[in-house]
């Protein structure tokens, strides 16, 4: 036993010092046409975005994360020199006849940078007699006189909403970077706020609660059991000043209890998105593990005996291979981590539709994306064809980027063959 534990720490040890760069399957988008190719930036990994109404204007927030090994001071200080940003309004997905365009001017005033997170904040006019649109943003680089390949973001924007969501969201203690993610380390300290800069108490009730993790897209009936939500704690913050989260929680924000749809956050412990303790490493597994071995995970409760549990299950599945296990290892909790970094909703990334396809299958080859669905499309399966994962926006009162997958039985045959690659150590890539 003792030489199962010796075989995990290092393995663990791996894990805890090891972050890959996301990929984004927002990273392409053409302008007028919602399908995203897989492409690579070198010093910008990803963009996110937000917008808030800002009077006669919506303002635009876009977060780009920056390559870890980039000078990301450099990368502010040339930004606007090295940088072209564009943007297009449509009135919807489909429309090729835009509404508004321009070039954004990359002042110093548009930028903050916190971190390894540049912001770009702009403001467009909103149109009148529409009611929402579809912001189409573009960054291109420089190389001389030549623009590289642009990294494209769409934005779905409202015009005219009674959503706290449209007008509050949470910034970083310095109070100019949004955090446009829905989680937050529950030691930071956080400031939620309109443009207006607008006093006012914000309810916000907590919810410990431990989600359950994604069906497999074989099946298509619902659980029988759903378990009830309830409400641990309430209390009130007041805008424009911060505020810590304190405990690992979903927090919802609203300003009264009229509101059907609030702002929702994760409280979430420091080394999220990554998961390194063992005992939280176990419940991941659920998508590669029979149900036996489900059950075995259900054992396995403090923090040695999830160690040998995790060492058991990947040293049966090699054979007692060292190496091929702590590959095994590394490639999916890199993917358990990005899942959680792209995915997390009102639960952790891994535990959403997406973050289970995205964790088995990898980034898509292509993303058709509408205003009520993404499409995601897999070309690169052998002889099996083209793929295609269907995933429903539903309305959800935590967050605006909820999705369900459409499940059909026929996934089966395609499903387990590439389960069954993870346990044998040939998956992985994409």
């Amino acid at each position: 036993m003792k030489y199962l534990i010796a075989i995990l720490s290092p393995i663990l040890l791996v894990l805890a010092c090891t972050s890959t760069p996301v990929p984004n399957p927002k990273n392409s988008l053409q302008a007028n046409n919602p399908v995203v190719e897989k492409k690579t930036k070198k010093s910008i990994l990803s963009v996110k975005s937000k917008f808030l109404d800002h009077g006669p204007n919506i303002r635009i927030m876009l977060n780009y994360e920056l390559e870890p090994s980039q000078n990301s001071a450099k990368i502010l200080q040339d930004f606007g020199s090295n940088y072209v940003l564009s943007f297009t309004l449509l009135p919807d997905y489909s429309s090729k006849q835009s509404l508004n365009s321009g070039v954004i001017e990359l002042s110093s005033q548009r930028l903050y940078l916190n971190n390894k997170t540049l912001t770009v904040v702009f403001d467009i006019p909103k149109p009148k007699d529409i009611f929402t649109g579809i912001v189409m943003s573009s960054l291109s680089e420089k190389t001389g006189n030549v623009l590289g390949l642009p990294l494209v973001n769409d934005l779905f924007v409202r015009f005219q909403s009674g959503k706290v969501g449209d007008y509050f969201t949470f910034f970083e203690k310095n109070n100019q970077s949004p955090i446009l993610r829905n989680y937050a380390d529950k030691s930071d300290s956080i400031i939620i706020k309109d443009l207006a800069n607008t006093s006012r108490k914000m309810m916000v009730l907590r919810y410990k609660h431990d989600f359950d993790f994604a069906q497999s897209p074989m099946a298509t009936t619902p659980r029988s059991v759903t378990k009830a939500l309830y409400l641990d704690s309430l209390f009130y913050v007041e805008t424009n000043k911060p505020f810590m989260l304190n405990e690992e929680a979903l927090y919802y924000f609203c300003r009264d209890t009229t509101e059907s749809y609030g702002i929702g956050i994760l409280g979430v412990d420091g080394r999220f998105p990554r998961l390194t303790r063992p005992e939280r490493m176990t419940r991941p597994l659920a998508y590669m593990s029979t149900l036996q071995e489900m059950a075995d995970w259900g054992k396995a409760g403090n923090t040695e005996e999830a160690k040998r549990a995790i060492d058991r299950f990947f040293l049966t599945l090699t054979n007692g291979n060292q190496q091929v296990a702590k590959r095994i290892i590394k490639q999916y909790y890199q993917r358990i981590e990005q899942a959680n970094e792209l995915y997390t909703t009102y639960k952790e990334g891994w535990k959403t539709d997406r973050g289970m396809v995205f964790t088995i299958m990898g980034e898509a080859d292509r993303v058709l994306r509408s205003k009520d669905k993404e499409v995601w499309t897999y070309n690169r399966r052998g002889q099996a064809g083209d793929i295609n994962f269907t995933f429903l926006r539903r309305p959800n009162q935590f967050v605006e980027d909820h999705y369900e997958l459409t499940r059909y039985p026929e996934y089966q045959a395609l499903w387990f063959p590439i389960v069954e690659s993870w346990r044998i150590g040939e998956a992985g890539g994409n």
